[in-house]
């Protein structure tokens, strides 16, 4: 059965007004998916199937142990201790009670927890949610990246920050720096740990409306294949879908908006724009080698700013009024032709999103 929540909520009912009631608020507020009996039980429920039923649908439990909960006539706390630790996948709180006390008056449940670590209540409702937060999120990195800003960015609903964040997060861990490009082996090789980290963070902070596996799913849905291939119909369909604005000339342009959060389509970001070229200055390449050039430098994961559109269409004037001269030595050169375009970057990402199975 896949997981449609973070957290079972295991919890006698006196101490829902102590302590419970203010925890599952909180963890809601972080995002989280908690099954809580006050919000999923209804009239005529069978209990023993929906208890059961929502502890298999959660990736953890959260025990909240107290005198109440080890009650004698609890037998639903009884029932769902016994499935929580079953699955090992239990995250205990002591409220009101150390595991002395457990262990001087309640020998059998001492005997069953007394290998997990607790904390106690006496910390405090901010400190739990962020202990929550660094094991559920669980933020692995094959590479060593850290990836706990992207997460508060995403849990702030701060879009346009997160957007600059992924790409930094990106091109750290294929071993570069803030302002270098993506090439298509390295995004058909990212390691797939992290590309699971930074698509799971952007799907649960945006409730499944961003994230790179849902821009994949939509691109499926409008005839692409995630084989890394181009398919020209299927591409345009996909950026009118996602209404990513690109223009009608062979440069393709993407323009993405941030204003107006989940409000914009589904799929709308993360956006393959975020990177950092600096301007250029050009010899007198002819007008087809400059069109390739920037084609390839333009976007992608690659430019803060754009290439002025007038230097686009004619192919004869320097950015910005820059002389026409070229500075650059052959291995800058080199480097920047292996670039991808926008077009390129999202299908390749598609592809590696289907091979790491996300």
């Amino acid at each position: 059965m896949a997981h449609t929540h973070n957290i079972f909520l295991s919890h006698a009912s006196e101490d829902k007004e102590t302590f419970v009631e203010e925890l599952y608020k909180r963890l809601k507020d972080a995002q989280y998916k908690v099954w809580y009996d006050k919000e999923e039980l209804g009239w005529g429920d069978n209990l023993t199937t929906k208890i059961t039923e929502g502890l298999k649908a959660s990736q953890y439990g959260i025990v909240v142990i107290s005198k109440n909960y080890f009650a004698e006539h609890k037998e639903w706390t009884d029932m769902e201790l016994k499935q929580i630790l079953a699955s090992k996948n239990i995250l205990p709180i002591l409220h009101g009670i150390d595991m002395e006390t457990i262990r001087n008056s309640y020998q059998k449940e001492y005997e069953e927890i007394k290998n997990w670590v607790a904390i106690s209540s006496d910390k405090g409702i901010d400190y739990i949610v962020q202990q929550a937060k660094r094991k559920i999120d669980n933020l692995k990195s094959e590479k060593n990246i850290e990836y706990v800003r992207l997460r508060d960015l995403l849990a702030a609903k701060n879009w346009e920050e997160a957007d600059k964040e992924t790409y930094l997060m990106m091109i750290e861990a294929v071993g570069k720096k803030d302002g270098d490009y993506f090439e298509e082996d390295e995004l058909l090789n990212f390691p797939c740990t992290d590309l699971r980290t930074i698509d799971r963070l952007w799907v649960k902070y945006s409730n499944g409306h961003f994230g790179f596996s849902v821009q994949k799913e939509i691109y499926l849905d409008v005839g692409g294949k995630a084989d890394g291939e181009y398919y020209e119909e299927a591409w345009k369909k996909f950026c009118d879908r996602v209404k990513w604005k690109v223009n009608s000339s062979e440069i393709y342009h993407i323009k993405v908006t941030y204003n107006f959060g989940t409000s914009s389509p589904r799929g709308h970001i993360p956006s393959p724009l975020k990177g950092s070229v600096g301007m250029m200055k050009f010899s007198k390449f002819d007008v087809e080698k400059i069109s390739k050039l920037i084609y390839r430098l333009n976007l992608g994961f690659l430019s803060k700013g754009s290439y002025v559109d007038s230097f686009l269409q004619t192919g004869r004037e320097a950015p910005m009024g820059e002389a026409a001269t070229d500075d650059r030595n052959d291995a800058e050169v080199g480097a920047k032709e292996t670039a991808i375009g926008p077009k390129e970057t999202a299908i390749v990402v598609f592809s590696r999103i289907e091979t790491c199975k996300l």
